[in-house]
């Protein structure tokens, strides 16, 4: 099983109160990683992002393969050289 805790800044407030008092068993099950996620503020954000979906050196689907997610799902549209991140402006 894993448990995800997606949140605020509070939840990073109560991880360090739990690591004072020693509460290492709900440390160890529920928040042994920290990672911070940001918003996306720009068009070059959200172009990253894009780029992500349609790189598969950077994510491949299925796993190990080496096809990107917009390959996958839009496989006629990729191979005729569309690509999520060239619509980044229309999109966004």
């Amino acid at each position: 099983m894993s448990v995800i805790c997606v949140g605020q800044e509070e939840l990073l407030t109560r991880r360090t109160f739990f690591l004072g008092q020693r509460k290492s068993q709900i440390i160890g099950r529920f928040m042994t990683h920290e990672l911070r996620f940001f918003v996306i503020t720009s068009l070059d954000d959200f172009k990253a992002v894009l780029r992500c979906y349609d790189s598969p050196e950077i994510s491949a689907y299925p796993e190990n393969s080496d096809w990107s997610f917009t390959r996958y799902f839009f496989r006629e549209g990729y191979e005729k050289g569309h690509r999520l991140e060239k619509d980044a402006a229309l999109i966004y």
